[in-house]
């Protein structure tokens, strides 16, 4: 159990295709994940992670190949690795591959006075995101068995309105259940999603809430309707102090080159 300051890890929207030479909004996902890979990997010469939480839409095509390449380019990092399925994720195909890997099927981590938890917001068929109430009640029994412990919640889909009125009809439905949760549980801090492709920074009730950028393509904030701006990708880090501070950071890519086409209108 770590007594130190926990180094946490976020990585969400991979988008990978079965093949190595897929394009989404003509941006190779593979390449630009290698370009956020290499920064990663820079940055934690010094420090090794703790945990790395995936946070869904690991695949474009939902085929079998491409949960394998997401498991092979993790394949280095020692630490436990917990995921989520995102709406254009395939959980069947996604499980199948996953549980034949050394990524973690624990949804539960205990790491020194923190508790992490991943929850499933993935809804057959909708790209809006619903977390059903088996997954509700395992939430409220964990923040109730743990009480003392500093909380951090991660799920794909993001639960309050960032703004961006294309993105905010697609976030989580029934989120008044999920906040009055975790309104009654005053250890909660942190919420954390993927989904809309872009860095945000909420508060509600005393809780933060973020949303990390994708490894690939980026949506452009406050736009009134779908559209991608040229950013580099990147991942969000966590310092989690065991009295309950942290530090968060997003990084991006470092000499990234890559463009997207920002005249494409969906994906």
């Amino acid at each position: 159990m770590p007594t130190h300051a926990i180094n946490l890890i976020h990585i969400t929207d991979t988008h990978f295709f079965e093949k190595k030479t897929g394009k989404l909004a003509e941006l190779n996902t593979y390449d630009s994940f290698q370009a956020v890979k290499q920064t990663l990997v820079q940055n934690l010469q010094k420090k090794a992670p703790d945990l790395i939480i995936l946070t869904g839409d690991l695949s474009q095509d939902t085929s079998i190949q491409s949960y394998k390449l997401v498991a092979k380019e993790l394949e280095l990092f020692s630490c436990p690795i917990g995921w989520v399925p995102g709406n254009h994720d395939n959980e069947d195909n996604l499980n199948k591959v996953f549980f034949k890997t050394s990524l973690s099927r624990d949804k539960t981590f205990i790491l020194g006075n923190w508790l992490i938890i991943l929850l499933n917001s993935h809804w057959a068929n909708h790209v809006e995101g619903s977390i059903q109430a088996n997954e509700l009640t395992r939430l409220y029994d964990l923040l109730k068995l743990y009480p003392q412990h500093h909380t951090l919640i991660s799920l794909h889909h993001h639960i309050l309105p960032i703004q961006t009125p294309w993105l905010d009809c697609i976030n989580l439905v029934n989120h008044d259940a999920f906040l009055k949760i975790i309104q009654e549980h005053p250890q909660v801090q942190i919420v954390l999603s993927g989904h809309v492709h872009l860095a945000s920074h909420q508060v509600w009730e005393g809780i933060d809430f973020y949303t990390t950028p994708s490894t690939c393509v980026q949506s452009k904030p406050k736009s009134l309707t779908f559209t991608f701006e040229d950013v580099p990708p990147g991942y969000r880090q966590f310092t989690l102090y065991p009295d309950g501070q942290y530090k968060t950071v997003v990084i991006r890519a470092k000499n990234y080159t890559l463009k997207p086409d920002l005249l494409c209108t969906g994906y």
